[in-house]
C-alpha cells in the first residue's frame, strides 16, 4: 500500500514554489526535496519517530533551507493525515486533498512573511 502526493511550497528564498514529494506507506512517511529526505517511521505502541540524519529535526531543516518556516503543528498534522490514510479513514484522493489543504496553509503563511528590509534578513 503506497500513495504519493506532490506539494508545491512557496520558497521566499528562491521566489518560487518548490516541489516536495510525499510518499505514504503503511509504516513510513517520507518527504523529499531534491536529494534531501525526512522520514517518519511508525512502530506499534510507540510515537512516530522522525529521522535525525539532517540534525535534530530533518523536516524543518529541509524546509528552513528554502526559508519556509511552517507552524509547529505542521509535522503532527502530516502524521495525522498519514495515519488516517493507513487506518482507512481517508482514501488516496482524500489524503491528497487534505495534504493540499496543508500546502495552502503553509503557502499563505510563507507568502505573508514580513518583507521590509529590516525583517528580510530573518526570512
Amino acid at each position: 500500500m503506497t500513495t504519493k502526493v506532490e506539494l508545491d511550497l512557496y520558497s521566499p528564498r528562491w521566489g518560487h514554489t518548490d516541489r516536495y514529494n510525499i510518499t505514504l506507506e503503511e509504516n513510513t512517511l517520507t518527504i523529499t526535496m531534491s536529494a534531501r529526505k525526512a522520514t517518519c517511521e511508525w512502530h506499534s505502541d510507540e510515537d512516530p519517530k522522525w529521522s535525525k540524519d539532517l540534525g535534530s529535526d530533518a523536516l524543518n531543516t529541509i524546509l528552513n533551507n528554502d526559508s519556509i518556516y511552517p507552524p509547529e503543528k505542521f509535522k503532527g498534522l502530516l502524521v495525522r493525515a498519514w495515519r488516517s490514510w493507513v487506518n482507512g479513514e481517508l482514501n488516496d484522493t482524500e489524503v491528497e486533498n487534505e495534504l493540499k489543504e496543508l500546502e495552502n496553509w503553509v503557502n499563505t503563511i510563507t507568502k505573508a512573511t514580513p518583507t521590509s528590509e529590516y525583517w528580510n534578513k530573518n526570512f
